[in-house]
């Protein structure tokens, strides 16, 4: 009998709900749910963008309650600064009244420092979707707003900004981006052979979900959650919901 060598995507992927995943210990309801809200954000949002930001917290100042909300408040703020910002740096440009909509995911995880390995690594990762609205609001607009978003929250790292370039490095090298974490162009992990990125910054949703799923589904894992601290083991991972009693409660949920 031929026997056939697995690809690089298939040893390192598998299968949920006919979606690749990586093929990591992952907890089945946060599956489910990463998905309803991909696939949500997909249905409702005129351009999804899913952006991918990582922070180191401290754990006596975050709070996991009302964090999502409290992203909301700050990333509505921040994009209206930014609005005036650029209303005031160029007058002859219109005005921008629209806030995009945005979803999220995220996960806190615990691990020894690479650089000191007597020493925690406690860190979140979240997806971040925004609705740039036919690009009418840019990638690297968009990164800044969310770096400065996050800036503004207890516990996580803030992100200094000098003449639009982020200030200081990371992983002793230049920073560019603040809290993003780009996409890997070297990946041989993709949902098919001679697969090009769209951009290193983000996926678009409408044009690589499947991949936004590959990636996305790393937020569901159940490792590196072993050594943190108690009030984190309950609650270490949560997305944005639909508001109940709405008519679109039922849209795009997986089953």
């Amino acid at each position: 009998m031929l026997v056939t060598e697995k690809s690089e995507l298939e040893i390192k992927t598998t299968l949920f709900k006919d979606y690749r995943i990586l093929n990591k210990d992952t907890d089945y309801q946060n599956l489910v749910s990463m998905l309803n809200v991909l696939s949500r954000a997909t249905a409702t949002m005129d351009t999804p963008l899913m952006f991918h930001f990582v922070s180191q917290i401290d754990i006596d100042l975050f709070k996991t309650e009302r964090f999502i909300q409290k992203f909301k408040e700050c990333f509505i703020s921040e994009v209206k600064l930014r609005n005036k910002e650029r209303k005031k740096d160029n007058s002859t440009l219109r005005a921008r009244k629209v806030i995009p909509d945005i979803e999220m995911i995220y996960t806190i995880e615990s691990k020894p420092s690479k650089y000191n390995p007597d020493e925690l690594y406690n860190h979140i990762h979240i997806m971040v979707i925004i609705d740039s609205k036919h690009n009418l609001y840019g990638e690297i607009e968009l990164t800044k707003i969310v770096n400065k978003t996050l800036s503004r929250i207890n516990g996580l790292q803030k992100v200094q900004y000098e003449n639009d370039s982020v200030v200081g490095v990371k992983d002793h090298k230049p920073n560019f981006y603040g809290l993003l974490k780009p996409r890997d162009g070297n990946s041989k992990i993709k949902p098919c052979d001679n697969y090009e990125y769209k951009s290193l910054l983000s996926h678009n949703l409408k044009l690589e979900f499947l991949d936004a799923v590959i990636r996305a589904s790393y937020l569901c894992k159940t490792t590196q959650k072993e050594l943190l601290p108690e009030r984190f083991k309950k609650m270490n991972f949560n997305v944005t919901r639909v508001k109940r009693n709405s008519a679109n409660d039922n849209e795009q949920q997986v089953a």
